[in-house]
């Protein structure tokens, strides 16, 4: 995995990796251009539980398996989802690391919207990013 100059304190960029699996907060998002960078997508809740108490039960069985050295994050879904996904990650990984996959942004080209099929990956370092 080549990575990148760090472009801030606890953030590096990296470019072209590798993952065993990719965890998606949830159903629905555009995944197809995972395949190039991960061997599997799994999913943190199921979509369509609203009620806290289910989503937490969903995001804490479905990254059992998350390893955050082989594993990335694609943060989509509501935020309580994300949030919840935070507090685990802080309670199972104080000291590591996590990748995470930010889809690209739509830009527009000759006034017609494109919408690219890829994503940006970044490491981050809470302890570093945040000042802990």
């Amino acid at each position: 995995m080549k990575i990148q100059e760090m472009t801030t304190k606890g953030l590096q960029r990296l470019e072209n990796p590798k993952f065993r699996k990719a965890f998606c907060g949830k159903p629905g998002f555009r995944l197809q251009a995972l395949k190039a960078y991960a061997e599997g997508v799994e999913y943190i809740t199921d979509g369509y539980s609203t009620d806290v108490n289910e989503l937490a039960f969903q995001v804490n069985g479905n990254l059992s398996n998350f390893h955050p050295q082989q594993d990335c994050l694609i943060p989509a879904g509501t935020g309580i989802i994300n949030i919840l996904v935070g507090y685990y990650l802080a309670a199972h990984f104080p000291n590591e690391s996590i990748a995470v996959a930010f889809f690209q942004r739509e830009i527009t080209k000759h006034d017609r919207t494109v919408i690219p099929e890829d994503y940006e990956f970044y490491r981050f370092y809470p302890g570093e990013l945040l000042g802990a």
